[in-house]
Formats: structure tokens, sequence, C-alpha cells
């Protein structure tokens, strides 16, 4: 049985005793304000609506969303290529609708190779869920007036569309999962080690041999609640990541920022150079930012200087004698230590 897992949300199919969740949610007037029914009014209604969705069809990709162990709400495809989500309004204003609608948009296009294009019929009066589309790269594609009605009266429909191509080349952030390890190993390894890694500018190769990092300590960061990796995705591949930690006192830590050769210089870095601060700040409440690097990758640390990253005039000696971060070729290695303060 399929479930997604991203950052904060865990995205899984529909069970029976989902049914008060989803019911705090479909009885809700301010939930159900452009949804395709009125607020329901017990929870037989709302049992009765969960039917189709406890049903597994072919063209049914659509899942109960769960935030911190609760319901919130429901997103996916109930018919495809259709979307559409609905969410509790405690839930709304945390940008959780868009981190769903990513995940089940990439486990879509993946999964149904016969669907090149999604669409979505949204109220004109919801300006919140058009934003979100066209953030999503949904374009709009027609109109119609008196197009349903709901609960006696005649709505109005804008019609949006979402092509494969035009998703494949728009990159998605989120939480690592354990089933992301092996990729992330080899991901890690490509963009500092070896012959491969010289393709991009983030090679340590004339610095360390050996490895940058192992399934071990993947494992040990995915299961720290102190520490995640974000994951960089484009088209459905991992392309980039970064390690992000608290270490206390309104400080967070940015290591591991590995981007596949390929596309290094490409924006993907920085993209997920933003997407750590705003991790970190609301996730661990950091209110600055420290790294370590390499003092001879002096292109690097000019890079991260250019994102407002300063030198602290503080060092830390490299970890000579255990491989696990790597084997030197030089007997100077050291770390230069910087740091930002978070706005």
């Amino acid at each position: 049985m399929t479930t997604l897992t991203t950052a904060r949300l865990v995205i899984r199919r529909a069970r029976p005793d989902d049914l008060e969740g989803l019911h705090a949610v479909l009885s809700d007037p301010r939930a159900t304000t452009w949804w395709s029914t009125p607020p329901h009014g017990d929870r037989d209604q709302t049992r009765a609506w969960m039917a189709d969705m406890l049903q597994p069809g072919p063209d049914r990709e659509d899942f109960v969303v769960e935030h911190g162990g609760r319901v919130i709400g429901k997103a996916g495809f109930w018919r495809l290529p259709e979307i559409g989500y609905i969410l509790h309004p405690d839930a709304w204003g945390q940008g959780l609708a868009g981190e769903a609608l990513t995940a089940i948009i990439d486990h879509v296009f993946a999964e149904h190779p016969e669907h090149d294009r999604l669409t979505a019929d949204v109220d004109p009066r919801n300006a919140a869920s058009i934003r979100l589309l066209r953030r999503l790269g949904f374009v709009q594609t027609g109109e119609a007036r008196n197009s349903m009605q709901v609960g006696g009266e005649w709505v109005d429909s804008l019609y949006f569309s979402l092509d494969r191509s035009a998703w494949s080349e728009r990159l998605t952030i989120w939480r690592a999962s354990r089933d992301d390890a092996p990729a992330l190993h080899a991901l890690i390894e490509r963009a500092y080690r070896g012959e491969a890694s010289r393709a991009g500018w983030t090679t340590e190769a004339d610095l360390l041999a050996g490895q940058r990092t192992d399934p071990e300590e993947i494992a040990e960061i995915l299961s720290d609640p102190t520490r995640k990796l974000l994951t960089a995705w484009r088209g459905g591949v991992l392309i980039g990541c970064v390690l992000i930690a608290d270490r206390g006192g309104g400080v967070g830590y940015l290591g591991m920022l590995s981007v596949d050769p390929g596309l290094q210089g490409a924006g993907v870095g920085g993209r997920l150079v933003e997407a750590t601060e705003a991790a970190l700040a609301r996730d661990f409440g950091a209110r600055r930012v420290r790294m370590q690097v390499i003092r001879q990758r002096e292109a690097l640390i000019a890079w991260y200087v250019r994102r407002g990253y300063r030198p602290t005039g503080e060092t830390a000696p490299f970890p000579y004698g255990n491989e696990r971060f790597g084997r030197p070729l030089r007997d100077d290695l050291a770390f230069v230590v910087l740091e930002k303060t978070l706005a």
C-alpha cells in the first residue's frame, strides 16, 4: 500500500478509522467553502463519502494527509487526471497543501506513464487554491459559467492543467526518508569523491580519497531527531541534498551540501541553502547558521560568502586517522568556520 512521506507529512491510503478526522474536515463550513458539496451534517454522510476513497481503482490516487499524527485532510485524484484537495482550517497558511500535492504529483507521474497532463477545476473565488496551482506550475486553460451546482447554488469554474514535461523541469525539496538512503549515499559520494566528482566544482578528489560518508552514517542521521537530510528532486530523480542539524541555543548547522556534478552551476545548491535556512528557523528555532569548510576549498568558501556567510576567525582540526571522513592526500587540512545570522 502506497505511503508517501515529506518533511512534515505522511500521505497514505484511507482507512476506516479515518472517519473522525475526515469528518472534522468535511463538516467544517470554512473548509468546504469552495468544495464540491456543502458541509457534512453527520458521520454517516462522511462514512458514505469515504466508501469510494476506500475502494482501490486504476484511476484513483486519493490519499489521507497526516500532520503530526493527526488527519488534516485529503489530497489526490478521485479520478485521474483531475486533482483535488481539502485541508482543515487549522492547517492553512503553513505550506502543507503544496507539500502534499508536490509529493502526490511526483508519485502519479512516476506511476502512471499513460498520463502526460493533470487537470484541476477551481471556483474563481478560491484565490488561495488558484495561487497554489500556479506555484505548482499549472496554467489556466479555460473557464465556464454555471458549471456545477453545490447546495442549490450554481458556481463557475476555472480550468487548469499541468504537463508532465513542465513538471519534470521543476525542482522539489523535502525531507529524506529511509527509502532514500541508497540514492543519497551514491549522490554524496559522486559529488565529493573520485573522478566523477571532477565534473563539478564541489569535488574533494585532490584533497581526500576514500569515502565521504557511508550507509551507516546516513542511517544515523535519518533516525536522529536533531538532524535531517533535505533532498532536491527533478522529474523524480534525486539531484541534491544537504544536512541540517540543531546545535542548541538558537544555532543551526549546515553541512554535506551535495549536487549531482553534472548539474552544478544550475542553481540547485542555492535553492538547497535557502531551504536549509528556512527549515532551521522553522523546525529548530535557529537564529544563526554555522558550517565548516575545508580551508583549501577557496571557491566554495567564496560561494558561501556571496550568500551572506562570514568567516568567524575560528578553525577546527581535520579528523586525521578517522577514515570514515576520508583518507587525506595532504597533511595541512583544516576547517574554517562560517556563520550567518538569519533575518
